[in-house]
């Protein structure tokens, strides 16, 4: 009985042995995903009513289309400057898309001409005439960053 006691002692510390080998080896060979940290601020928000729409795509096609971001969030705005933080992102290029939805209905609103009515920001502030593309709003997080997108 003695014997078997010891052998379950054995194979557990072999076990716990090899686990820790093995995790050692992964994170030597990158073989665990940290990700990044995205400390993205958003200010210059004239009105404190509505909602921030952000979207994150990390594909020129998903951006395209405007569907299927790698991240889609809402956040109440209450103030001119609010700083919202996304964790574990993999090393990737990026575009931001934020809507100062002010109305709440889901959408940027525009006028007859197309011209928005509520305010929006992209990346690296592109989009200076009309829409950002992705190219122009392209950031790559290859490690921990903050984005200051100012709303216009």
């Amino acid at each position: 009985m003695m014997k078997a006691n010891n052998s379950s002692n054995s194979n557990s510390k072999k076990n716990t042995y090899i686990s820790a080998l093995t995790l050692l080896g992964l994170s030597l060979c990158g073989g665990i995903a940290h990700g990044h940290t995205l400390n993205l601020v958003v200010d210059n928000i004239p009105k404190h009513t509505g909602q921030l729409m952000i979207q994150i795509f990390d594909s020129k096609e998903k951006y395209d289309s405007g569907r299927g971001a790698f991240i889609s969030a809402l956040t109440p705005v209450t103030q001119t400057r609010h700083e919202i933080v996304f964790s574990q992102l993999p090393t990737a290029d990026y575009a931001v898309r934020i809507v100062h939805d002010e109305n709440g209905n889901g959408s940027l609103d525009v006028n007859f001409l197309g011209v928005p009515l509520e305010g929006y920001g992209f990346s690296n502030d592109a989009g200076s005439l009309g829409p950002a593309s992705f190219e122009d709003a392209k950031v790559g997080i290859d490690s921990d960053i903050e984005l200051i997108i100012h709303i216009r």
